[in-house]
């Protein structure tokens, strides 16, 4: 945010000001910070990237299930009446439950289905970006070539695993690949290599 925005929600929320704990009142603070974002002609956008991953590590004795039906059917209502865009990041398993289902359609207004990468060097584009992002963010041109870090049967082994046990998801796959990267950096191996990722793949 620009600097005038920052002076401003500093103004309005001073340090050390306890929040109010009710959810309406909450919420009616969460207005007032947007509304002040949409003065200097922004537009705010809330964006819940990864739904899926703090659904299941919520580690409150509440069910992934309970957690995922009450964030989608009576949070996720209340945050759309806020002046702001908002994102959702929608797992595909969502909609196999039918209640979770009709909470979506009832909540979504544009639904973008993100189809599976369909060939090896896809895959190997988004793993590059993570390469990138771990090597030179600010200068994409420095960092490796993706066959210096991850080998292309290493690429090929992993898109093999993309399609079969895990099912389309780009997390088990990147985290599969940080796995095989650390146990490449502690064996001494320069890339790599489908070993490496089976091992990894194999390990969690």
């Amino acid at each position: 945010m620009g600097v005038s925005i920052r002076a401003e929600v500093r103004r309005q929320v001073p340090p050390n000001t306890e929040l109010p704990r009710t959810a309406q009142a909450t919420l009616e603070v969460v207005h007032q910070l947007l509304t002040i974002i949409q003065q200097d002609d922004l537009m705010p956008v809330l964006i819940f990237d990864d739904t899926d991953r703090w659904f299941r590590s919520a580690g409150s004795g509440v069910s992934y299930q309970e957690l995922a039906l009450a964030f989608f059917g009576m949070v996720l209502p209340e945050l759309r009446q806020l002046p702001t865009g908002m994102v959702v990041a929608v797992h595909t398993n969502y909609l196999q439950d039918t209640e979770l289902a009709d909470h979506l359609d009832a909540s979504i207004e544009l639904r973008v289905h993100i189809p599976e990468l369909a060939t090896a060097d896809a895959l190997g584009r988004v793993i590059h970006s993570r390469v990138i992002a771990h090597t030179s963010p600010d200068d994409p041109t420095r960092a490796p070539p993706l066959g210096e870090v991850v080998s292309p049967t290493a690429v090929d082994r992993l898109h093999e695993l993309y399609q079969s046990e895990s099912t389309g998801s780009l997390r088990d796959v990147i985290r599969t690949v940080h796995v095989a990267v650390t146990d490449a950096c502690n064996g001494g191996f320069a890339t790599v290599t489908p070993e490496l990722v089976d091992q990894a793949a194999s390990a969690w």
